[in-house]
């Protein structure tokens, strides 16, 4: 189960990182006239990074690029930004969404289990304050996985909430 999730993990982190694409490499002309050929592979407050053909970066400030270049930059990474929003914004609800998968099938397992052991217990978890506590502390070996599999859920919903855009 802990290696599922942490390929499922491994897999959002390289889904992100290829995100970001870089333009088609291109003449770009500074505001004196200058030309360079390179591609644009990021944008970082007014500063975009070019690559030359030979794979070296160079730094330079959007307001030193031409019009039609500064436009070009802005409405590229302006894409780039709005598609890896909408990304950034399902992901964390199929995360939220397992999350809380795990922690109802997690705590009707729990349930379940304090049900098998009495009646008195089944009812005790479900409507009196602690009684699930002391449930697990004392029946430990029989609590702990459907515990742990809450729990699991829960620290998944804490990490969709923690990524989710401001809207989720």
């Amino acid at each position: 189960m802990i290696t599922k999730l942490a390929v499922l993990l491994f897999s959002l982190g390289l889904t992100l990182s290829a995100l970001a694409a870089p333009t088609e490499m291109r003449t770009w002309t500074d505001s004196r006239g200058r030309q360079l050929y390179a591609r644009a592979i990021s944008l970082t407050g007014d500063d975009v990074v070019l690559e030359k053909e030979d794979g070296t970066t160079i730094t330079v400030s959007v307001w030193d690029l031409s019009d039609a270049d500064r436009n070009y930059v802005q409405q590229h990474f302006e894409e780039e930004d709005e598609e890896a929003e909408q990304s950034l914004g399902t992901m964390p609800t199929i995360l939220l969404v397992f999350g809380v998968i795990l922690s109802v099938i997690g705590g009707i397992w729990f349930l379940i289990v304090a049900f098998q052991e009495s009646v008195l217990w089944g009812l005790g978890c479900m409507f009196v304050p602690f009684v699930s506590l002391i449930f697990l502390i004392s029946h430990w070996r029989d609590a702990a996985k459907p515990f742990g599999l809450s729990l699991l859920g829960s620290v998944i919903i804490a990490i969709a909430l923690a990524a989710a855009p401001s809207g989720l």
